[in-house]
């Protein structure tokens, strides 16, 4: 099989670099930077005669998507865009894999269907919804072919130790240096945790199926609260959880407990876990 990878150099994208690799698939990569997705005609020197293109380039932030706008929705959208374009205007068709986020998500005390209500409350929120949007649009006008894979909270790191990825680099990163994880509220939001090497077996797993094309699906894990997953990060290193108040501007941003239904992916491949958080994080 061959592929393309944008983004090869990203967390997620290391790991799928890796698993391709380990898998004997075919791939261009944009490990020396030659290519700007959002630079329309340097994508002109890409051959596109392959069966995937994973669009795992890009920014991600919550608060700071607002003023870093601009670059946020070049680089998420227009990169995206112009892919599309340069797939658009060459004679061969590939699958665009995109990897979305939770954070499209209108929180819920209940497991998250796909269908689910939409709320952006971020300018990155609102690039991955639109990115979504714009795949529809032109698989619609124009035959393109896509899957779409949304992720919740990612963990673990086969690269190296140091890790700052998100809600679990900051409860790693707490409990090693302050001996204390602060969660806001009572903890009890909901999240589904999902093991990074899971998360690319199953999508390249999925991708295969003829019954993936053109279809979103959420990433199975294990829907846990915030305060459990601290919990098992203060037994193992010994250190407290503290409680403490949303400030007023990380409230306002958000979403909620977003915990994510997988019957959809469920039914066309067989899932089973590599590792599972706890185990993981006891084996730090």
């Amino acid at each position: 099989m061959k592929a393309i990878i944008f983004g090869s150099t990203g967390y997620l994208g290391r790991h799928l670099l890796a698993y391709l690799k380990k898998e004997k698939f075919d791939i261009w990569y944009d490990q020396n930077k030659s290519i700007d997705i959002t630079e329309r005609l340097s994508l002109n020197k890409i051959n596109w005669n392959v069966d995937y293109v994973f669009l795992f380039a890009g920014k991600t932030g919550t608060n700071i998507s607002f003023p870093e706008y601009k670059s946020f929705t070049l680089i998420n959208e227009i990169g995206l865009l112009n892919i599309i374009e340069a797939i658009k205007d060459s004679s061969y068709n590939p699958k665009i894999i995109f990897p979305s986020t939770r954070l499209i998500y209108k929180g819920s005390d209940l497991e998250l269907y796909e269908d689910a209500e939409k709320e952006t409350k971020s300018v990155y929120a609102v690039n991955k919804l639109a990115c979504e949007n714009y795949l529809y649009a032109f698989a619609n006008a124009h035959n393109l072919n896509f899957t779409i894979f949304r992720i919740c909270v990612p963990y673990g790191n086969l690269f190296s130790k140091n890790y700052s990825y998100g809600t679990i680099g900051n409860f790693l990163n707490q409990a090693l240096r302050h001996k204390k994880i602060t969660l806001y509220g009572d903890g009890k939001l909901k999240r589904t945790f999902t093991y990074v090497e899971d998360i690319i077996h199953w999508i390249v797993q999925t991708i295969s199926k003829e019954s993936s094309n053109c279809e979103i699906f959420n990433l199975p894990g294990e829907n846990l609260s915030l305060l459990k997953v601290a919990s098992y990060f203060c037994d193992h290193f010994n250190c407290e959880i503290e409680f403490i108040e949303y400030p007023h501007e990380i409230k306002k941003l958000e979403s909620g407990s977003t915990f994510f239904n997988s019957n959809k992916i469920r039914k066309i491949i067989s899932l089973e876990n590599k590792k599972y958080i706890k185990e993981w994080i006891y084996s730090l």
